[in-house]
Order: structure tokens, then C-alpha cells, then sequence
């Protein structure tokens, strides 16, 4: 029999494990959708510490966090301070049996979501909004001069898991902000994309919040066109 290759992810999942070491706390909203989607989940990130966090439909998600310190937290008074957060329901999951519930994809996609930033020369982690992205700077397009380097794109590599436990891996392009006259914003204006700025500590992106000081290098989620024609950016496996 010759050998193939599949997508086709073969998972074992340790709950007692996972019950012992974190918390997971799924989310819901009475209302349509997650109001102020990313900036509240940026908010719920700093002041609960969450790990990662993973969208189950439009209205509700789960987040991850390290037991230790959940158990530190007065959680449910964390979460009321929180602005926007009067339709959010919260419920600790208190029991493997309850752990098991969660879909396998989503709870295997927190996980690998909750990686930060492992000690690698070539690749670098990072959980945006719900995402894991994996990035490569021989990937990125960089303008070089005399006096810096200026990037103006980033290209990144989503790592997925879907319903069906197959691994999906889509092609990103974060585009610096001062190619907005080479994108068409007619669907969704500008000011509606999240903003990013490249961390070279990490070699990673970091979402760019109200209270952040002016970064003059941001980055949206959005690739620029040519002649009318969308760009693609192409990863060869």
C-alpha cells in the first residue's frame, strides 16, 4: 500500500489533565452578537488574564485560563466592571463531565490557542481574537533603506481545526496602514478594522487599543489591490 497524506488530525485529549491544570469558562449573550466583538474580548484578555479564547458561534465563546491564578480572581466582579458586559452570561465549567460537552475542535483550538510565544528562531505564536497565527519573516514584504526597514506586509499562516477534526491552514495578510489608497474599503470602512502593531521583542502582533500610544507603524487584516484586481499572497508547502 503506498503511503498518503491527510489534513485528518488524530487528537487524545487528556480532560483530567486539562480539569486540573486550567478553567474554562464559556460565554453567551442574550443579544445577537458579542457587543463591540474584539475590543471586548481585548477587555475581558487584560483584566481576567484569559489564555486564549475561541468564538463558538456569534454570540458566545469560551476562554482559557491557568487555575492558579483563576482561582485568585473574584471573577464574577471582574466580569461586572467590564463595560458592555450587562447581556453577558458566564458559566464556570466545574467538572470534567461538563469539559467533555464542549465541542472537541473548539476545546483542542483553545488550547493551541493559549501557546504565546515559544523560544523558536523561525516561527512566533499569537492568539488574535480567538486566531492562532503563525508567522515567518522570510514571508514578509519589507521596504529597505538606508536609515530602516519598513514593513508593509505581514504574512501569516491561520492554524485551524475544524468541525470534522481536519486541520485547515489559510494564508493571512496583514497590510501596514499606509497602503489604505491600494485597498478598497466598500464593504467595511477602514475605521471599522482592528489595528496591530508588530512587537520585534516577540516577533508577533499585538492589537492596538484606545489606550495605546500612537504607533506609527498599525496593521489591519486586509490585503491591497493591483490594477482592480485583488493581490494574493501564496505560501508554497
Amino acid at each position: 500500500m503506498k503511503h498518503f497524506k491527510t489534513n485528518k488530525l488524530s487528537l487524545d485529549i487528556q480532560f483530567e489533565h486539562i480539569f486540573n491544570d486550567y478553567k474554562v469558562v464559556s460565554f453567551s449573550t442574550s443579544d445577537k452578537y458579542i457587543k463591540y466583538g474584539a475590543l471586548f474580548l481585548d477587555e475581558i484578555n487584560l483584566k481576567t488574564k484569559a489564555k486564549s479564547i475561541i468564538f463558538e458561534d456569534g454570540n458566545s465563546f469560551y476562554a482559557l485560563y491557568e487555575k492558579s491564578e483563576f482561582l485568585e480572581l473574584n471573577f464574577s466582579k471582574e466580569i461586572q466592571v467590564l463595560k458592555h458586559s450587562e447581556s453577558l452570561i458566564f458559566k464556570v465549567i466545574e467538572n470534567i463531565n461538563e469539559l467533555k460537552e464542549i465541542p472537541i475542535h473548539l476545546l483542542s483550538q483553545l488550547l493551541i490557542n493559549s501557546i504565546s510565544t515559544p523560544d523558536h528562531k523561525r516561527l512566533s505564536f499569537n492568539n488574535l481574537t480567538g486566531k492562532l497565527y503563525l508567522f515567518n519573516p522570510n514571508y514578509f514584504k519589507i521596504s529597505k533603506t538606508r536609515d530602516k526597514e519598513l514593513i508593509f506586509k505581514i504574512v501569516a499562516l491561520e492554524f485551524r481545526i475544524n468541525k470534522d477534526i481536519s486541520l485547515e491552514l489559510n494564508v493571512k495578510t496583514f497590510s501596514n496602514t499606509l497602503l489604505t489608497k491600494k485597498m478598497n474599503f466598500s464593504k467595511k470602512k477602514f475605521k471599522q478594522f482592528p489595528k496591530y502593531t508588530f512587537v520585534h521583542s516577540t516577533n508577533s502582533l499585538k492589537r492596538v487599543l484606545n489606550s495605546d500610544s500612537k504607533n506609527e507603524n498599525q496593521y489591519i487584516l486586509k490585503q491591497t489591490s493591483k490594477n482592480g484586481v485583488l493581490e494574493k499572497t501564496i505560501f508554497l508547502f
